[in-house]
């Protein structure tokens, strides 16, 4: 005759606690892969607010002073993630600044001046080359090849066509969604100041 170790009522405790724990560790896992799928603008006939949508949230990114077609302020939120898109300098757009509410900090600048194919992003710690992909050609984006930060690309649904942009966000989990954020603000702004 056998005897048993456990009674019933611990066995089925340590199973609910075991399923309590893996469904846990699922949800936990889906919120770490948020990535950027696309971004549209709200109106086909103005570029001055976007929608911008994840694999779980929608967010915008919208002109401050849309009366004024002022190009220097932008504010954007993204679920729980906000702040404001400036430029550093009043009535220079050459270099840039992401200041999140949550206290990230990012800087953006053209590479070259007078080009806006070529642009440098940095938080003081990691620093990505964001290019066009072929040139003068405005309609495809890409981060330069950099193994520890992953990729990313954005390009226009359809040719010439700036409303609508296809995102492919393969940036490493660990690196602030303010980049992603930065990243689908550059080619918004080239194409507004052409």
């Amino acid at each position: 005759m056998t005897t048993c170790l456990f009674k019933r009522s611990e066995v089925i405790t340590h199973f609910l606690v075991f399923i309590l724990f893996f469904i846990g560790s699922i949800s936990v896992i889906a919120q770490e892969d948020d990535y950027l799928e696309s971004i549209n603008a709200s109106y086909d006939d103005a570029l001055h607010t976007w929608e911008l949508y994840t694999n779980q949230q929608e967010g915008t990114l919208e002109m401050t002073w849309i009366n004024k077609h002022d190009l220097s302020e932008w504010n954007y939120e993204l679920g729980e993630y906000s702040g404001i898109i400036r430029t550093v300098w009043p009535g220079k757009f050459d270099k840039w600044e992401l200041r999140s509410f949550e206290g990230n900090n990012i800087q953006f600048s053209i590479k070259w001046r007078g080009d806006k194919t070529e642009w440098l992003i940095t938080d003081g710690d990691t620093q990505l080359t964001y290019r066009t992909i072929r040139g003068a050609d405005l309609n495809a984006w890409e981060i330069v090849k950099n193994k520890q930060v992953g990729e990313y690309r954005m390009y226009t649904e359809f040719d010439d066509d700036p409303r609508d942009w296809i995102v492919e966000d393969y940036l490493v989990e660990d690196l602030p969604i303010e980049f992603t954020l930065v990243c689908s603000f550059i080619p918004v702004y080239v194409i507004m100041t052409l």
